[in-house]
């Protein structure tokens, strides 16, 4: 699905036609950290699949339940880029983390059962994960889930790992996360085959691409963000 999202999205660029940042995407979480406190320890990754950066100054992390945080700077994520966003920026406090943006006390991840949403300047859902042990979600104390590839569903449980705890993958005695990078080898990831209309989307974006790269006069100028 966000295959075909996204080929939708740089079809609409090329046209000329808004797009609401279909690749922002919530990839990694830790909502149990380890010899750290919930409180300061917490965080979530994003990941931009785009083609372009973006910038989440006036976005929103909200929940259901109202909590609500407007990121209060500019903040930008470049194309296949990740962003670390948490709790606490005290790296002796957060468990040795160096964040990308802090959003302090108004949004917690509770351990068993939350959701989490992303919201544009329009207030327009880009991006939301809503989490159980009764919807499969990994969980294990200590260590971050993440997607197992960011073109998966992530409101599928099944598209969630566990962090290992290889050396590796330790940022802290006792928490094991990647934060800033990619989760997991590409090997490891089963990713679905595109539909046949993404397939056909895809082959309209080359037929396009050829066209605008044999005439220089008709190429575009994304719009700034």
């Amino acid at each position: 699905m966000k295959i075909l999202l996204l080929s939708i999205c740089y079809l609409s660029l090329l046209f000329n036609v808004g797009c609401a940042s279909a690749g922002i995407i919530i990839n990694e979480m830790m909502r149990d950290p380890a010899g750290v406190s919930d409180s300061r320890g917490e965080w979530f990754e994003l990941y931009n699949s785009d083609l372009f950066s973006v910038d989440l100054e006036g976005w929103t992390i909200a929940d259901l339940d109202g909590q609500r945080h407007v990121i209060s700077r500019a903040l930008v994520i470049g194309p296949q880029d990740y962003l670390l966003l948490g709790r606490n920026s005290d790296v002796s406090l957060n468990g040795g983390l160096t964040l990308d943006y802090n959003y302090g006390g108004n949004i917690s991840l509770a351990n068993r059962a939350d959701e989490l949403l992303i919201k544009n300047l329009a207030d327009e859902i880009v991006d939301s994960v809503v989490y159980s042990a009764a919807l499969a979600f990994p969980a294990a104390s200590g260590r971050s889930i993440a997607l197992l590839d960011p073109l998966l569903d992530n409101n599928q449980g099944s598209s969630w790992g566990v962090t290992d705890d290889s050396s590796g993958n330790a940022y802290h005695p006792q928490n094991y996360g990647t934060p800033g990078s990619a989760n997991f080898p590409p090997a490891m990831v089963a990713v679905p085959e595109p539909s046949s209309f993404a397939l056909m989307l895809l082959g309209m974006l080359g037929l396009l691409g050829s066209v605008i790269g044999a005439n220089p006069a008709s190429r575009m100028v994304k719009p700034s963000i």
